[in-house]
C-alpha cells in the first residue's frame, strides 16, 4: 500500500516532469519559429511531448486521489 510520504515523493517528482515537459514545448517552439526543425518534424515532436504531458499529468490527478485517502 502506498504511505503518504512516497506519493508526496512521486508527485515532486511528478510535478518536476511536467515542468521538464513544459520547458521542452518551449524549446520546440523556438526551433520552428527559427526554422531550426521542419513543420513535420514539429507536428511529431509535439505529439510525443503531449502524449508524455498527458500522461504526466493523469498520474498526478491519480496520486492527488489516492493521498486524500492514505
Amino acid at each position: 500500500m502506498y504511505d503518504v510520504e512516497s506519493i508526496k515523493r512521486k508527485l515532486e517528482e511528478l510535478e518536476k516532469e511536467k515542468e521538464r515537459i513544459i520547458e521542452e514545448f518551449k524549446r520546440l517552439e523556438e526551433k520552428r519559429r527559427g526554422g531550426v526543425v521542419t513543420e513535420e518534424e514539429y507536428r511529431e515532436e509535439r505529439y510525443k511531448l503531449e502524449r508524455r504531458a498527458v500522461e504526466v499529468m493523469d498520474r498526478i490527478a491519480q496520486l492527488r486521489f489516492m493521498a486524500g485517502y492514505v
